[in-house]
């Protein structure tokens, strides 16, 4: 659940090299080996696998859901 994640990540542009900790916390990093923790993203691994990630400096964000949108139940 979490390499899906890490890819969608690499996809937006957003190199992150550590290993991702999956606790719905807001975690900060060097995004593609620059010198400053710019990067950011928040992984929750409970129930359905979601998170969001982005970079301060570029003020780029996305979101992620291991289910597509049109997929999901009203619950979820």
């Amino acid at each position: 659940m979490i390499e899906p994640f890490k890819q969608a990540m690499a996809a937006a542009g957003i190199d992150l090299q550590e290993e991702i900790i999956p606790d719905g916390r807001l975690h900060r990093f060097r995004p593609n080996g620059g010198r400053n923790p710019d990067g950011w993203y928040v992984f929750h691994s409970d129930g359905l696998p979601a998170g969001s990630f982005g970079n301060w400096k570029t003020g780029e964000s996305f979101t992620w859901c291991q289910k597509k949108q049109s997929e999901l139940t009203p619950q979820e």
